[in-house]
């Protein structure tokens, strides 16, 4: 029998604790991928870059940290046309398969950022199998139930926004929602930064936002 959890979702501004409510809808345990869903058949791109969206419009990007063995954070940012960040979360799950974590990491963002704007918007994340869930590329009946959920969930807060649309990106040009959730296994609480970001994520946003790209495989 399936159940949902309702968890509060904490947010701490500057040192302060604040309910956001509505809580969200997730399902907390792991679920296993279909071999066939995840597969991307296109080749990298020689240069991988981060571009910031068009003007009136926001990028969201998002992702999950895994630190073995199974301990997940996620990271979710915000950046505007000028690529400057204007909302930024990380937070620690603690033991949750990572494909959950990548996708309770969308949920939580979108459900934050409706509260603050609704203009249109471009999502961004290197999870392949959600977001061709959300683009209904995949035949839903292989789709594995738990993350159904989810799905339904972030397509219910899409219709916040003027416009959404999900894009597959390469781990290269997700690094600073990356940093984000490694940041995210320090934190003993939801984090969120308004309009800045920490200072451990300077170098990710540089290089998002000044650098000249890079090839598959490179890290900070």
């Amino acid at each position: 029998m399936r159940k949902d959890r309702r968890p509060p979702v904490t947010l701490v501004i500057a040192g302060q604790r604040e309910d956001n409510q509505p809580p969200i809808r997730y399902a907390i345990s792991f679920c296993k991928p279909h071999p066939g869903l995840c597969r991307n058949t296109h080749p990298p791109p020689s240069h991988i870059k981060w571009h910031p969206p068009p003007p009136n419009s926001l990028k969201a990007n998002f992702d999950g940290s895994l630190l073995p063995p199974s301990c997940v954070a996620t990271g979710f940012v915000v950046c505007n046309s000028d690529g400057i960040p204007v909302l930024a979360t990380s937070q620690n799950l603690g033991r949750l398969g990572i494909l959950l974590a990548e996708d309770v990491a969308l949920c939580v963002g979108l459900q934050l950022l409706a509260t603050y704007t609704t203009q249109p918007i471009i999502i961004e994340g290197d999870s392949k199998l959600l977001l061709d869930a959300l683009n209904a590329l995949n035949d839903r009946s292989q789709i594995p139930w738990r993350l159904k959920v989810l799905v339904r969930d972030i397509q219910a807060l899409s219709s916040h926004f003027q416009s959404i649309s999900f894009k597959h990106v390469w781990r290269e040009a997700n690094f600073l929602a990356d940093s984000l959730a490694k940041l995210g296994h320090s934190c003993n609480s939801p984090q969120l930064w308004i309009s800045y970001l920490p200072l451990f994520l300077a170098n990710a946003f540089q290089l998002d936002l000044f650098g000249g790209g890079c090839a598959q495989g490179f890290s900070l």
